[in-house]
């Protein structure tokens, strides 16, 4: 359509036939019409526009009436400038010039400007390109609108049969938000009326005045202003076209945003929600699972043997580093080792899993949203057993049976760890805490601890609460060693002395129990008996410390304790007689406040070491302590 609209422009802009040439008739008759105006005109006339013998010269006065035709019309295209499209180019500055011709009666007269513009039909043409465009675009808006109003149905229903949210009012808000701007886009003006180009210029300007040629001269202005505006009007016209064009295509990939990201959205909420769903379905398929399965009947002494061998590097599962350094394994492998190992089916393995291991605290979930024993490769479980980290050591299990006695227990730990601690002897007499831990010897030592969680300290005599504490005490700091190692520095010491065990419902670290030892009146136990020199069995890590053995009540009476401290201070006591002095175990310098007094600390002191010197001046010694050194420390007797 364009192209034809073209060919018509080119047709209706043919250029007229070029003037006729001036002949000498036409001087002639000029110069009589010059002599009826009168010599008023003769004298206007310049005397560039006469020749030598006195006739005019017609070429230079056209010359000179184009020039002020020119020159007002310049005029008045400034004082309208206002009113013309800034799109008219200077290559269209030929609109404002004339052409002069004489027809066949030799007369001159003033040519109709001819000027390339477009055609009002054109102009339409593009207008209801226009509307049509805009019509398409309305259309197109309705409907992305019903689109997304059938699905946001669609996904409402779905929606509601996953259980989540509909999107309803998401799509409701968006599609306003579009009528609002369709509802704000300015209403489009109409083209105006035709313009007529007909020139008023007559023909015959000899027969006219000077008056009459500036009238006609400002009609042909008037003419040419309202063709200019009628060409900017066309301009403006295809411009506002390609804006509106512009905006629709702006509307479209708006909306079609919109119905992108309500459709991601949309996509995101099913996969959300065919997730949970899945997740909903596996748990309890896990919990069925275990529900269904049969009880196994285990003994307490079954279940360690089955935890020593499911946390032994050769035999037990493959543990991997997964979370901060931790040892753990997928709760499809421990199934899985659980059945070979046992010869049962899954619902067993799961019921051991879930009831033997994970409710007895031998396992742990990683991840706090786990909670339950599940047979998945991507669920992990650390051993509790093997956890470096954990400042309550006897907690790999939840003991469930009662302790019958209590003393025996702790005998039976510092002989379990005093048999570790052998068996980890070298070739140069050195111990190896590190070959120690997580083997089987260990595994069962630590789980012999867990008993501790049921002993009642309160049920207990002061001399088995005595003979109970010391015990633990020295049993706890080898098992601190045995996680940690041998301390090289004050800082690992005191680590190792914040390690604790739960004994009963309390959490007694080896300082607490220390004081126990000594009946401390701000202690966290009950009371043993009332001795503070007991504290001379006790571990303590240095050079001179007490070494470790296992303590019977039997072996704290009266005469069997004298002998056994007694024994302890003639090696680690010096007497200074030439000095007046008595050198002492540095520990002792707070044992040394659990006396009332200095004659009450020497006394006692005396009646254990058997001194005559003692005896004699034990109440004008001056007693001194040793420092600590850690270079040659002795474990065992």
């Amino acid at each position: 359509m364009e192209e034809k609209s073209e060919v018509n422009d080119a047709k209706s802009m043919e250029v007229p036939p070029s003037p006729q040439p001036v002949t000498d008739s036409s001087y002639s008759e000029l110069d009589a019409c010059v002599a009826s105006l009168g010599a008023s005109f003769k004298d206007t006339v310049p005397k560039r526009n006469t020749t030598d013998n006195g006739r005019l010269n017609i070429d230079g006065i056209l010359k000179d009436i184009l020039q002020e035709d020119q020159k007002l019309s310049n005029m008045s295209f400034l004082q309208n400038s206002t009113e013309i499209s800034s799109e008219i180019s200077p290559t269209n500055s030929s609109v404002f010039s004339l052409d002069v011709s004489i027809d066949d009666s030799n007369t001159p007269r003033v040519l109709t400007p001819q000027v390339p513009h477009k055609s009002l039909q054109e102009v339409k043409k593009n207008d209801e390109k226009s509307e049509k465009i805009e019509k398409k675009s309305e259309e197109n808006v309705e409907k992305s609108a019903e689109k997304s109003e059938k699905s946001s149905e669609k996904s409402e229903e779905k929606s509601e049969k996953s259980g989540e949210e509909p999107l309803k009012e998401k799509v409701e808000e968006k599609s306003e938000k579009v009528e609002e701007k369709k509802s704000e886009e300015p209403k489009r003006s109409q083209p105006e009326k035709s313009v007529s180009f007909s020139s008023n210029v007559p023909n015959s300007l000899p027969n006219q005045s000077l008056e009459d040629n500036k009238s006609n001269s400002a009609t042909g202005r008037s003419n040419r202003m309202s063709f200019s505006s009628a060409f900017s009007l066309g301009k403006s016209k295809s411009f506002e076209g390609g804006a509106l064009r512009k905006k629709n295509k702006l509307k479209n990939s708006v909306s079609g945003e919109s119905q992108n990201e309500e459709a991601e959205e949309s996509k995101d909420e099913k996969r959300k929600s065919i997730f949970g769903t899945l997740k909903k379905k596996e748990n309890k398929r896990q919990s069925t699972l275990v529900d269904a399965a049969e009880e196994i009947p285990l003994s307490e002494a079954d279940l360690d043997e089955l935890v020593v061998t499911l946390t032994s590097p050769d035999e037990g599962v493959k543990l991997s580093k997964k979370h901060k350094g931790v040892e753990c394994a997928s709760g499809s492998k421990i199934t899985n080792w659980t059945k070979d190992t046992l010869h049962i089916d899954q619902l067993a393995a799961l019921n051991i899993g879930q009831r033997g291991f994970l409710e007895r605290g031998i396992i742990e979930p990683l991840s706090s949203k786990v909670n339950s024993f599940q047979d998945k490769s991507d669920v992990y479980y650390k051993f509790k057993l093997l956890d470096t980290k954990e400042t309550v050591l006897n907690l790999g299990k939840i003991y469930k049976e009662e302790v019958k006695d209590a003393v025996v227990l702790s005998k039976s730990l510092v002989e379990k760890a005093i048999s570790l601690l052998e068996s980890s002897k070298n070739s140069e007499g050195k111990y190896s805490f590190g070959s120690i831990f997580g083997s089987k010897e260990y595994i069962r030592f630590e789980l012999l601890s867990t008993g501790l969680q049921k002993v009642d300290l309160n049920s207990m005599g002061e001399v088995d609460r005595s003979t109970f504490y010391v015990n633990v005490a020295n049993s706890l700091s080898l098992h601190s060693r045995f996680i940690l190692g041998e301390p090289t520095n004050n800082l690992e010491r005191k680590e190792l002395l914040q390690r604790k065990y739960l004994i009963g419902s309390q959490e007694l670290s080896s300082v607490d129990l220390i004081e126990c030892v000594r009946g401390v009146p701000t202690a966290k136990g009950p009371k043993g008996i009332k001795e503070p020199m007991l504290h001379c069995l006790l571990f303590d890590g240095t050079d001179r410390s007490p070494r470790i053995s296992a303590v019977e009540s039997s072996q704290l009476g009266k005469e069997q304790l004298k002998w056994r401290i007694g024994d302890y201070l003639s090696k680690n006591v010096t007497i200074n007689s030439a000095e007046g002095e008595v050198w002492l175990p540095k520990y002792f310098k707070e044992v040394h406040t659990d006396y009332s007094d200095e004659k009450e600390f020497t006394t006692n002191l005396t009646e254990f070491m058997n001194s005559t010197y003692l005896k004699n001046y034990g109440t004008q010694v001056d007693v001194r302590y040793f420092d600590n050194s850690f270079n040659n420390v002795q474990y065992l007797p």
